[in-house]
């Protein structure tokens, strides 16, 4: 849908404008791995690892859209800035603080709840960008708002109901030294990756002549990273089985990953 509205040079700058947010939006995804291993292998307070990690989440996720509001322009002269902020939001700060609150639900009533949680943001995503191009009215600009709107609504159900049902107070504490150290280790190797799956893609955007070719490649990316889906959808799954850990099993991780 994105690709016949936008055509090739459109699709392309909404590619560069991912292949940007994507790197730096690394505290939200390393919060999100950081929390789970909080709560599940170090049996913290569920609503403690919580208010730490949402406070991490919403400080980072800040500071890179800042960053994406400064440099974005920069690469991509014809996208406006509204389109730039709205999605940085969404991406940056409304989805990693649903994923981290997500990490609660998992550590709580397992993998299937949090899953549904996850998918209620990409259900609401898609029936925006759906009507969006049902009504020919799809630009980046309009998507983004969508899309904000749509994970905004996720959150707000997940802060004011799904909670309070799991008997969480809400509130924000502090991130130590500790957390930090933890989000920083889990980050790094993330970081490596997405940059170097993702900077071409900058790249290519930022050269002038090369915006059709840029939306192209996106295109072809898509397509290609589909076959990964079956990797990325058991990493997710047994992710926790990772952290559940005896130190008087000898071998337990690697009997796990032959299974």
């Amino acid at each position: 849908m994105l690709g016949r509205e936008f055509g090739p040079e459109g699709y392309g700058e909404y590619v560069a404008l991912f292949a940007l947010l994507t790197p730096i939006g690394v505290i939200g995804s390393a919060a999100a791995l950081a929390k789970l291993q909080a709560c599940i292998q170090e049996r913290r307070p569920v609503d403690q690892v919580l208010s730490t990690f949402l406070v991490m989440v919403i400080a980072g996720g800040t500071v890179a859209t800042v960053i994406a509001a400064l440099v974005a322009p920069l690469i991509l002269e014809t996208l406006s800035m509204a389109a730039i902020i709205t999605l940085s939001i969404s991406e940056l700060i409304l989805a990693p603080a649903v994923r981290v609150i997500a990490g609660g639900v998992r550590a709580i009533r397992g993998v299937p709840p949090a899953v549904r949680v996850d998918l209620s943001v990409l259900v609401l995503r898609f029936i925006a960008l759906a009507g969006l191009f049902t009504f020919s009215v799809l630009s980046v600009e309009r998507l983004g708002v969508g899309w904000m709107v749509a994970t905004l609504e996720v959150l707000i159900w997940l802060l004011l109901v799904t909670l309070p049902a799991l008997g969480i107070k809400r509130r924000f504490g502090e991130a130590s030294l500790r957390d930090v150290r933890m989000v920083g280790a889990l980050g790094a190797p993330i970081y490596i990756s997405d940059f170097q799956t993702n900077g071409d893609k900058i790249v290519l955007g930022s050269i002038d002549g090369l915006k059709a070719e840029t939306g192209l490649y996106g295109a072809a990316f898509r397509i290609a990273s589909l076959a990964l889906t079956p990797l990325r959808a058991m990493d997710i799954a047994v992710f926790h089985r990772v952290l559940e850990s005896d130190d008087n099993q000898v071998g337990q991780h690697v009997r796990r990953a032959r299974v």
